[in-house]
């Protein structure tokens, strides 16, 4: 079992046009404000454990804020949990914002895991997804980092037109890669354009032979890394054994019973925190579903045994293994790479 913490900065310098995330620019009135609630929430709510595993600072751009800001917070949460079996402290970056100065602000408090932002080596690309860093200046924060750093990336593929191509990786302390298929939805500033490539076949199989030969072996649907580097944080999310608590406008909880989300709405939660909580208990139709779900996302898979075969269609799931879109070993049942590129399609013919 994990035991994780999510810290949600939803201030960004510019918002993506891809993004339908809580995020944007604000005055500075406002992230004061934000901050503020923000401490006193993790003050104030009751929590479900003391000892930390994992935490993980996103949004938004967390390194686009004042460092004090983020220092304040993390006080906060030394002050109120306990960080003796610590073992994964992340943030999130973007290009425009990091310096080598914050990088080693951010080691000195204590993160050991940093994600940067990259989506794209081509500035035609950055340009059409509404990046504000080109690709001199990734290259120039990439080089601040070392073999030392455990340096995570992410790319978007999947972009009409243009073909990811991540070769430039090699020459970089990169240990993490998530690559993501672009997908618009309602919200962003590209919703309804024709931006998504329905065709991403070549392009898939593309990139993961680059990260085959690049030394990235796949542990979930989008997320590869070198030997040992797995975010044990985000693999918390895809097993049901864990417990994460999430602070913030937008963030979710989740304390083995039920799940907790905190209001979209940044004026609702800066006046109070409580209002526009939404709240799902888990109960065991909905844990059986999630089982399969996150379980069928990670390249580990699941147990091959009774109880996932009472939970799925067994005609649909010969088919799937008959024509090598899933595949049993060990007495597990996993996808395989054709398999995850239709991973949705496969969960939705297989739940019963």
């Amino acid at each position: 079992m994990n035991k994780g913490i999510y810290i949600h900065i939803p201030f960004c310098e510019s918002k993506c046009f891809y993004c339908n995330f809580v995020s944007g620019q604000y005055d500075e009135d406002l992230i004061r404000k934000y901050f503020k609630s923000l401490t006193f929430e993790i003050v104030d709510r009751k929590k479900f454990f003391d000892m930390l595993d994992t935490i993980y600072f996103g949004g938004g751009t967390p390194s686009s804020v004042d460092v004090e800001h983020i220092k304040k917070i993390f006080d906060v949460l030394k002050d109120n949990y306990d960080f003796q079996n610590l073992k994964e402290i992340t943030i999130e970056m973007n290009p425009e914002s990091t310096t080598e100065e914050k990088i080693q602000f951010y080691k000195e408090l204590g993160f050991n895991r940093f994600s940067l932002g990259i989506q794209s080596f081509d500035d035609k690309v950055l340009k059409l997804l509404g990046r504000l860093a080109g690709v001199e200046k990734i290259f120039k924060v990439l080089s601040l980092f070392n073999e030392n750093d455990n340096l995570s990336v992410d790319f978007i593929y999947g972009i009409k037109g243009h073909k990811l191509d991540i070769s430039p990786i090699k020459n970089f302390p990169v240990k993490h890669i998530s690559a993501y298929i672009l997908t618009l939805e309602k919200g962003s500033k590209l919703f309804g354009s024709e931006l998504e490539n329905d065709d991403i076949e070549e392009e898939y199989y593309f990139l993961l032979n680059q990260l085959k030969n690049f030394g990235f072996k796949r542990y979930e649907v989008s997320n590869f890394s070198k030997e040992g580097f797995r975010s044990l944080h985000n693999l918390s999310y895809w097993d049901l054994s864990s417990v994460y608590i999430g602070y913030g406008v937008s963030a979710a909880s989740y304390n083995g019973v039920e799940r907790i989300k905190n209001s979209d709405d940044i004026k609702i939660y800066i006046k109070d925190y409580k209002n526009d909580i939404q709240k799902e208990i888990i109960d065991e139709n909905k844990r059986n579903v999630e089982y399969l779900m996150l379980g069928l996302r990670k390249s580990d898979g699941l147990d091959y045994d009774e109880k996932f075969l009472n939970l799925v269609n067994r005609k649909e799931l010969d088919h799937f293994l008959n024509e090598g879109y899933l595949k049993i070993e060990n007495k597990k049942i996993s996808c395989t790479d054709k398999g995850f590129l239709i991973l949705n399609l496969i969960l939705e013919k297989i739940l019963v």
